[in-house]
């Protein structure tokens, strides 16, 4: 009779851990569901309640991928202009360099002005360019006398082959000043140096 009882237990046994994997079956399969109205539990928590895969045919509509990159439930960015981010670069424009005729003239017209405002103090050159014919300067002083001094040495040393406008200017930094835009070695028209210096503002 004993091998009976324990025939018994071990039949006993063996039905606790069937009905015990089938709860783990049961639970696992299990999804929770917030606020599920069919079932009144606002946790979501009722034990049988499961939502089907969504595949097509189901009625819940076909399964779209995720672009990589993105997150699910994330529509990915594009980014106009030339696809990266941030504004699209400018296309610089190519700056043409002067001829060596252009560097030539500039040059002789520097040396020649520097001897000129080393003979007239407190006058200077501002630029040079010879880039179109006749070449053009800029020059400067805080006197309107030591710019017209300068004025007549320049037409002297040309020819008289000048012609310029002279304005007056005011700098926070600076304070006032007198520059004169001329041009060298125009044939026409030509400005003369006055006498007086303050007809320099009249042109």
């Amino acid at each position: 009779m004993k091998p009976m009882k324990n025939s018994s237990k071990w039949i006993v046994t063996a039905g606790l851990a069937v009905l015990a994997i089938s709860a783990v079956v049961a639970v696992s399969c299990t999804t929770i569901i917030p606020n599920d109205p069919t079932t009144g539990d606002p946790t979501g928590m009722d034990p049988g309640k499961t939502t089907p895969a969504p595949t097509p045919g189901n009625g819940m509509g076909p399964v779209t991928p995720t672009p990589p990159g993105t997150m699910p439930g994330m529509e990915p960015v594009v980014m106009p202009g030339n696809g990266t981010m941030g504004p699209a670069t400018p296309i610089e424009t190519p700056v043409t360099p002067p001829t060596p005729e252009v560097v030539d003239a500039e040059k002789t017209l520097q040396t020649k002005l520097d001897m000129a405002t080393a003979g007239v103090p407190g006058t200077k050159v501002k630029f040079i360019d010879c880039t179109a014919n006749p070449c053009m300067a800029r020059l400067e002083s805080k006197s309107l006398t030591a710019l017209r001094d300068l004025l007549a040495k320049v037409s002297q040393d040309n020819q008289g082959k000048v012609s310029f406008v002279v304005r007056e200017q005011f700098d926070a930094y600076m304070g006032q000043t007198f520059s004169a835009d001329v041009k060298i070695g125009a044939e026409q028209p030509r400005t003369a140096v006055p006498n007086d210096p303050t007809e320099l503002l009249a042109n």
